[in-house]
C-alpha cells in the first residue's frame, strides 16, 4: 500500500466528515411549471399559499420546509405556488435558487442576487457580496417584501444555515421563504414553522396521471383491457407520481397487453429507466446517506413490502452483524441504535410510525423497497425453493418457502456457503428438524439466526456448534416436542449478544 501511495502519488489527510458522502451532480430545476401538468396538488397548493399570504409574526422572515421522499412532486407543488398570481401581486420580488447537495454560501448569495437583479456577479468578495445581497433584500425594495423558494436542499450542518438566514434577514414583515427538502432533519433545523409534509397522490388522480402519460388523448377509451392492467401498475406506485410518471411513459403508444404485463408483474427496480426516472431520483437520497446508515437500510431489503418493523428487534440485527458504529467512548450503544433509527427515519426512508412509549413500529413505502433490493441484490437476498444462480457473494438470506413438503434442498443451500444470516419468514408455516439440521450443518458462519414462529418439534442440538452466533430467535414457538437442548461453551455464550425465548416451551 506504501508502494502504492508513492506510485499514484496519493497523499494522507484526516478527513473531516466521516460520512464518506460522494454527492453525484444533480439537474438544476427552474420555476416554470405547466399548470395543465399538474395533477391533484390544488389543495396542496391553496394551502401554502394562504400560510404565505397571512400577516403573521413569526420571526423577521419565516422559512417553510416543505418535506417529502423523491418523486412526491414538491419542486412542481413550490413551483406552482410561484407562479400562482395572488402570490405575484403579495410579493415584490420573487426568487428561485436550487440548492442541492452543494450548500456553498458563497454561491447561494451570487444565485439570490442573480434571481433577484439578473446580475450574476462573479468578481466580487464575499463581504462585497453580503453587501450587494442585503442591499437587493433591503434598501432597493423600499422594505417590501420577497419570497425566496430553496429547492432541494440536503444541507444539515446548522452553522451554515444561520450564516445565510442572517444575511437573509433585511426583507420587510411578511417576506418569506421556502424549502423544499427530502429530510426531516433539514427541516427541524431550519424551519420557523412546523414543516407541511407532503403526501401521496389518491389513486384516481394516479391513475389519470398514468393514462395521461400511456396514452395519446383519448386513445385509452379504446383499450379498456390495458386500463384494468394500468390500474394494477399504479398501485404499485404507492402515491408517488415520478413513479406514475415513469411507468407511464414506459408504456407510451405500446397497445400489446404483453408489454403491460411485464411492467405490471416486475419490480420497479428491474426495469430500465432514463437518469431522470424514480429509482435514480430516490437512489440520490441513499447516495447521500452516510456509509454506516447505507448498510442498514440495504439490509431491510430481506422483509417483505409492507413488513410492519418493530424498533426492538431491527436494532438487534444490525448489532448482530456489526453495522453499528460507535464513534467514541462516550456515546452508549442503546444511544447509537436510536440514532440510526431517528436518522433514516428523519430522511424519509421509513413512514407509518407507531409510538408505543419504550419502542415504536414502522413501515417501508414500497418504492424504498425497491431501492434497498437495488442497492442490495449482491449481499442480501429473498429467495424461495425455485431460486436459481444465486450469487456466491451473497451473505443474508430471507427463505418465504414453506419446505415442510418440499424433500429437496433449495438451490441456495448448494450454491452459498458464508452465509451470515438466516431469516425464515412464513409465520406458523412449520420447519422440520431436517430441513433446520441441513441448513445448520452447511452454513457454519451464522451471526444472526431467526426461528420465530416457525418451529414445528424441536430445534437442532447442532446450533450450538455455530461458534459465531450472536443473535438467536426462538420467540412465539408454542409448538415445540420437547425442551430446546442448546449447549454453548463459555467462548460461545461471550459471542450470543440476544437471545429471545418468549413464549417458547
Amino acid at each position: 500500500m506504501a508502494a502504492d501511495k508513492s506510485k499514484f502519488q496519493l497523499t494522507e489527510r484526516v478527513s473531516v466528515d466521516s460520512r464518506y458522502v460522494f454527492p453525484r451532480e444533480r439537474v438544476m430545476t427552474h420555476s416554470f411549471v405547466h399548470s395543465s401538468n399538474v395533477i391533484g396538488r390544488d389543495s396542496d397548493k391553496e394551502n401554502i399559499i394562504n400560510f404565505l399570504l397571512e400577516l403573521c409574526d413569526l420571526g423577521n422572515v419565516p422559512l417553510v420546509p416543505i418535506v417529502g421522499i423523491g418523486g412526491l412532486g414538491k419542486t412542481t407543488l413550490a413551483r406552482m405556488v410561484y407562479n400562482d398570481e395572488k402570490v405575484n401581486r403579495h410579493f415584490s420580488l420573487k426568487m428561485w435558487v436550487c440548492v442541492s447537495e452543494d450548500f456553498n454560501v458563497t454561491r447561494l448569495m451570487k444565485e439570490i442576487i442573480d434571481s433577484a437583479t439578473g446580475e450574476y456577479c462573479t468578481k466580487l468578495t464575499a463581504d462585497q457580496l453580503q453587501a450587494r445581497l442585503r442591499k437587493t433584500l433591503g434598501k432597493t425594495l423600499g422594505g417590501k417584501k420577497f419570497l425566496l423558494i430553496l429547492d432541494d436542499v440536503w444541507n444539515e450542518d446548522r452553522v451554515k444555515w444561520i450564516e445565510l438566514r442572517e444575511l437573509l434577514m433585511g426583507g420587510a414583515n411578511g417576506s418569506k421563504i421556502i424549502v423544499t427538502t427530502r429530510s426531516n432533519q433539514v427541516a427541524s433545523i431550519i424551519g420557523t414553522v412546523p414543516p407541511y409534509v407532503l403526501r401521496g397522490l389518491p389513486h384516481e388522480d394516479c391513475l389519470f396521471l398514468f393514462l395521461k402519460w400511456a396514452f395519446v388523448d383519448g386513445e385509452e377509451k379504446r383499450y379498456s383491457n390495458l386500463v384494468k392492467i394500468g390500474d394494477g401498475i399504479v398501485r404499485k406506485c404507492g402515491g408517488v407520481p415520478l413513479a406514475v410518471r415513469t411507468l407511464g411513459s414506459l408504456l407510451y403508444a405500446k397497445t400489446d397487453e404483453n408489454d403491460w404485463l411485464f411492467i405490471k408483474d416486475n419490480d420497479i427496480w428491474r426495469l430500465e429507466q432514463g437518469e431522470n426516472g424514480i429509482l435514480p431520483v430516490l437512489k440520490l437520497s441513499y447516495d447521500y446517506l452516510p456509509s454506516y446508515l447505507q448498510c442498514c437500510f440495504a439490509y431491510c431489503s430481506l422483509f417483505p413490502k409492507d413488513y410492519c418493523f418493530d424498533s426492538r428487534y431491527l436494532v438487534y440485527y444490525w448489532m448482530a452483524l456489526g453495522l453499528l458504529f460507535i464513534p467514541n467512548d462516550n456515546e452508549l450503544l442503546e444511544d447509537v441504535r436510536l440514532r440510526y433509527l431517528k436518522e433514516l427515519l428523519s430522511r424519509c426512508f421509513f413512514q407509518d410510525v407507531e409510538d408505543y412509549g419504550f419502542y415504536f413500529t414502522f413501515k417501508m413505502h414500497d418504492l424504498l423497497h425497491d431501492l434497498s433490493v437495488l442497492v442490495a441484490r449482491r449481499e442480501c437476498l429473498t429467495v424461495n425453493f425455485k431460486t436459481q444462480n444465486v450469487d456466491i457473494r451473497v451473505r443474508h438470506f430471507s427463505l418465504i418457502d414453506n419446505p415442510f413438503n418440499n424433500q429437496e434442498d433449495p438451490n441456495l443451500l448448494n450454491n452459498a456457503r458464508s452465509v451470515r444470516t438466516f431469516f425464515l419468514l412464513r409465520e406458523n408455516d412449520f420447519f422440520t428438524e431436517s430441513f433446520l439440521s441441513r441448513c445448520l450443518s452447511r452454513f457454519k458462519y451464522f451471526r444472526l439466526l431467526s426461528l420465530s414462529s416457525i418451529l414445528r418439534d424441536v430445534l437442532p442440538d447442532s446450533v450450538g456448534t455455530l461458534k459465531h452466533l450472536r443473535y438467536l430467535d426462538l420467540s412465539h414457538n408454542f409448538f415445540f416436542g420437547r425442551t430446546p437442548r442448546i449447549y454453548l461453551s463459555a467462548s460461545q455464550f461471550a459471542n450470543l449478544k440476544t437471545c429471545w425465548f418468549f413464549n417458547a416451551v
